[in-house]
Formats: structure tokens, C-alpha cells, sequence
């Protein structure tokens, strides 16, 4: 508890700090164009646009490829929140910030969940899928993942809803948990379609996850995050039951 009180006093100095840097670039930005844009690019990185996307991994891709992307935006989403509350930092102060979005007032700051999945998901997806393209294909897809993060990384900042350590503490996790999830997916998914405990180990685990989630005060996130556990969840058991074991118990 005193290392964490520690690292949060050493971030809130640092979120301080960032807010006049902020103030200058939304200066040096500032134009009637770019706040509709940066607004679009942000909503681009909200979670609703996820939940839609996501499904058509399951429709049109492969069923390995869309649990291993969800279990990833899980763990990312989860990580990131939980961090958020227990570091408890704020917003940006408006003013002196011009903030365009107020979606995510009552949410802490650090770290920028945007940010996180932005620097995340598109990674895995380049990564995943680089063996069978060709350089041109190979080289264009990591542009245009790296211009997503980008964009999206920028609009928090634009709207002024996020600090720059925000954003870059979204990178850190996002990238560290492409990384991990890199090295264990495989293993990790084995075991859960194949497994006929798997159901109950994952249930239990959901539900600590649920029980250690920090509580007290405000923690507007704590509903969204249950809603991407449950969720992710149900894609474990549903494809538990129809491609891994209850499947091969059923024949």
C-alpha cells in the first residue's frame, strides 16, 4: 500500500506537470475542423465500437483468431481499469483545458483505456496475420495500425479528457500486454477449449476478479468493466460448448 501510494504521488506530479503542456498544444491545434475530427477519432476508440467489431471476427474470421482477440481486449480493458481506480488520478482540470468531451468526466485518468486498446488490439491483428501477407501488405497494415493508435491517442488529448502520462502509460500496457499474450495464447487457449473444467476455472476466476476490484468512492468504470468480463466469459463458454470439450462429450 505505501509503494502504491508512493507511485501515485509520483504520477499525479507527473499528470500535474502535463497539464500546461496540454494547454499549449490545444492551442497550437486548436480549429473548427480539427474538433470535429479529433471528436470522430475519438469515439472511434470507445469501447461500443469494439463490442460491434469484434463480433465479426467470430462471423467472418476464424474462431482461434476472434477468442484470442477478445480474451486480449479483455484482459487489456480489465488491467487498465482496475488501474484507474486504484491509482485514482484525474482528469485534466477544465479549465484551464478545453475539454469537447464530457462521456468519461466522472471516470479517473490514468491510464487512458483509448490509448490501451488502441496500441493493442491493431497489433495483434497485424501480428497475427503477418506470416501470409506480402511486404507491401505486411508494411502497410503496421501504417495503418500505428495511425489508428495515433489518432485515437491524439483525440484524448485534442478533447482534453486525458494527460500525455495517461496516454503513454495506455501505450506501456497495451503493447506489454500484446507482448505477454503473444507467448501464452496458444497454451492458454488449449487448455480452455479443452478442458472440462475450464467453464468453472473461469468462472471462478471471473468472479474474484470481481471480488478484488477496488471499491469505494467513485468508480463509474466498475459496471462497463463487469459488462467486458461477462462478456468475454460468455464467448469462453460458448465456444467451449460448441468447438472444444462439451462438444466431444455431446458425440
Amino acid at each position: 500500500l505505501v509503494r502504491t501510494m508512493g507511485l501515485r504521488s509520483m504520477l499525479r506530479l507527473c499528470v500535474d506537470a502535463d497539464t500546461a503542456r496540454l494547454v499549449r498544444l490545444q492551442k497550437r491545434m486548436e480549429h473548427p475542423w480539427l474538433d470535429v475530427f479529433f471528436k470522430f477519432a475519438a469515439k472511434c476508440g470507445d469501447e461500443i465500437v469494439y463490442t460491434v467489431m469484434l463480433p465479426l471476427a467470430v462471423w467472418n474470421l476464424n474462431n482461434a483468431f476472434a477468442r484470442h482477440l477478445i480474451y486480449l481486449w479483455c484482459f487489456v480493458f480489465y488491467v487498465i481499469h482496475f488501474l484507474k481506480d486504484v491509482f485514482s488520478l484525474p482528469r485534466p482540470p477544465t479549465p484551464p483545458v478545453r475539454r469537447l468531451e464530457e462521456d468519461y468526466a466522472q471516470e479517473h485518468g490514468f491510464p487512458s483505456a483509448h490509448s490501451g486498446a488502441a496500441s493493442s488490439l491493431p497489433m495483434f491483428v497485424v501480428l497475427h496475420f503477418a506470416d501470409g501477407m506480402d511486404s507491401v501488405s505486411a508494411w502497410a497494415s503496421i501504417a495503418a495500425a500505428v495511425l489508428y493508435c495515433l489518432t485515437v491517442s491524439l483525440s484524448r488529448l485534442y478533447v482534453g479528457v486525458h494527460s500525455f502520462t495517461d496516454v503513454v502509460g495506455g501505450w506501456g500496457l497495451g503493447v506489454g500486454s500484446v507482448a505477454l499474450w503473444l507467448r501464452v495464447r496458444h497454451t492458454v487457449d488449449d487448455w480452455l477449449l479443452t478442458s472440462l473444467y475450464a467453464p468453472l476455472v473461469v468462472f471462478a476466476i471471473a468472479m474474484c476478479l470481481v471480488a478484488v476490484y477496488p471499491r469505494g468512492g467513485r468508480q463509474p468504470s466498475f459496471d462497463l468493466t463487469m459488462s467486458v468480463l461477462s462478456c468475454s466469459v460468455g464467448v469462453h463458454l460458448a465456444m467451449w460448448m460448441r468447438d472444444g470439450a462439451a462438444r466431444a462429450l455431446l458425440q
